[in-house]
């Protein structure tokens, strides 16, 4: 017989004391306040729980989250609320928040404040902000004119299925979330931009940020805006822009004509080089507003690699491929040059190799006598008749080295611009800047896989949608200051932290991830003993490490008196 009762606690205590300091429940109740007739819990201790599900489950479901409350109800009524309910975590009552966090005004309101409360707790100073959408997909049948999910492109290669966009902001260096919008996942890239820039500015309140984004930020009328509303930005051209003629010619100056190149290294490895220039700018749809832009001409070795590695292979595959068309089945033989010729032309496009491979074709004749015998009126007739064939085989497939090489030259190129001069922002650090990008994608990656992993999307109408994917940039901005504050911590300590990594125990980290420090909390139970004693699992050295750098080092300690308090 069980002489023992007990309840996993885990991360909960963790979580829902950082989520405290963030302030996110109070700001929740500021801008959602309880219905008068709501019993059990607001929807500020109701959004801090989710959370903390969300986080230390890896499930964002709503139908999982009643269950998952039940099985630590002590642990969540001691550090929510003492009135919470078995169904406080219901279906229903998790989806009238969600329809609450998709109000436009509401939401606006509060990422606003949740900005002033991370500040308020982690000081960020914030001197640029990096852009950049994603978008994910669901197995929903979706509305053309109204919905949210819309066919559109993935670069998962989800073109088939429905999918929803996320625009998102982040601070340039942290990677900290600012702001987000959600938008169809039909819409271009291009339009979500200065309305989400815009918002930033109200939550920052400040101006003369440098603002970076991928190519599709790169638009003429996006650029005069912020030029005009004296920010700054640096983003790379796309070179199928109808403006942008002189792509090739100004690859082409340093490639062909020596131009004088600045190297670009970073912890001693090369990136690569290029050279920069001044152009004046003019935007005619917008009061026809002049400025001085710089342009940034240069080469990433990476790249360069990536892209000849690339195109080796589609050679390799198209001289495969026109290989095989001389060695058909004997039905299937090559019988019209015209016919040949044409199917190689067509692998050659499909592959993207057009004038790079050369091929002639040798033509062979075959001529076979047969005999034969006939009967006629009983009388046996030989005789013989002749067939003439022609087909044609391939005689050599050559690669044109000249073309191939001179090719070869232009790969790895990338125009960027910007409106800071080379005194305000040197070549070396706008192309250093620019490939951090990881940082916002991080975020996503943190939202579309583990912990979220929100792929594919459960909920189905707008508002369902919208509200999600708001809750989840909240748990983003509670991922991320966990991780920052312990960061900086080591950081500060100068110190490495071992024995987190499960069956690595000498290997070391100064960056740990938040999925490291939350497992660093498992097996961490509340007991009672049939005496009524309380008590609980001790914190290991790791655990009471990280509760340290997260200034919340006696939260299981006076959890665990509160339960004792409050309830025996």
């Amino acid at each position: 017989m069980n002489n023992f009762t007990y309840e996993r606690i885990d991360a909960i205590p963790l979580i829902i004391s950082l989520a405290r300091k963030l302030r996110i429940d109070s700001v929740i109740n500021s801008y959602i306040p309880r219905h008068g007739n709501m019993l059990g819990i607001g929807y500020g201790e109701l959004i801090v729980g989710w959370l903390t599900f969300i986080l230390t489950e890896a499930n964002h479901r709503k139908s999982h989250t009643e269950k998952w409350a039940q099985e630590h109800i002590l642990t969540l009524k001691t550090l929510l609320s003492h009135k919470l309910r078995n169904k406080d975590f219901s279906d229903d009552r998790l989806g009238n928040l969600l329809s609450q966090l998709s109000d436009c005004d509401k939401w606006n309101e509060i990422e606003r404040e949740l900005w002033k409360a991370k500040i308020d707790v982690f000081e960020i100073p914030v001197e640029s902000v990096r852009l950049d959408a994603t978008n994910t997909y669901g197995y929903h049948n979706f509305d053309e004119t109204t919905g949210l999910m819309q066919i559109g492109f993935s670069k998962e290669g989800k073109h088939n299925l429905p999918l929803l966009k996320l625009m998102a902001g982040v601070e340039g260096n942290t990677g900290a979330l600012i702001a987000s919008d959600v938008a169809a996942g039909n819409k271009n890239d291009d339009i979500l931009y200065m309305p989400l820039i815009q918002r930033i500015r109200l939550i920052l309140g400040k101006r003369g940020l440098l603002y970076c984004g991928d190519s599709k930020m790169s638009s003429l009328d996006i650029r005069a805006k912020l030029n005009e509303g004296e920010d700054y930005y640096l983003t790379p051209l796309q070179k199928s822009r109808g403006r942008e003629t002189k792509f090739d010619s100004w690859i082409k100056k340093i490639v062909i004509e020596n131009q004088q190149a600045t190297l670009v290294w970073k912890d001693g490895k090369l990136l690569g080089g290029g050279y920069e220039f001044y152009r004046e700018q003019i935007d005619d749809k917008n009061n026809a507003h002049k400025w001085i832009e710089r342009v940034i001409v240069f080469r990433s070795l990476d790249l360069a690699l990536t892209q000849i590695d690339g195109l080796e292979k589609r050679l390799e595959k198209a001289k495969s491929e026109i290989m095989a068309l001389s060695e058909p089945s004997k039905s299937k033989k090559a019988k019209v040059l015209e016919i040949v010729e044409e199917k190689v032309n067509k692998i050659l496009k499909s592959h993207d190799v057009e004038g790079l491979l050369k091929t002639s074709w040798k033509e062979v004749r075959n001529t076979k006598e047969y005999q034969r015998t006939e009967f006629r009126k009983g009388v046996a007739r030989k005789g013989s008749y002749t067939i003439n064939t022609l087909h044609y085989e391939l005689h050599h497939i050559i690669r044109d080295n000249i073309t191939i090489k001179s090719l070869q030259h232009m790969f790895g190129w990338r125009v960027y611009v910007t409106n800071l001069s080379a005194q305000q922002l040197p070549i070396k650090k706008a192309i250093i800047f620019y490939r951090d990008g990881w940082k916002i994608e991080r975020s996503f990656h943190f939202i579309k896989s583990h912990p979220i992993d929100i792929q594919p999307l459960f909920v189905r109408s707008n508002d369902q949608l919208k509200g999600l994917f708001n809750l989840l940039t909240i748990a983003l901005r509670l991922w991320t200051y966990m991780e920052m504050t312990v960061h900086k911590a080591i950081h500060e300590s100068n110190t490495c932290i071992d024995r987190i990594y499960k069956g690595q125990p000498k290997k070391k980290t100064k960056t740990p991830s938040g999925e490291l420090i939350i497992g660093a909390f498992e097996n961490i139970s509340l007991f009672c003993n049939k005496t009524g004693e309380l008590f609980m699992t001790e914190l290991g050295e790791l655990p009471e490490l990280f509760l340290e750098f997260l200034e919340i080092k006696n939260i299981y300690k006076d959890m665990l008196e509160m339960v004792k308090s409050i309830f025996y």
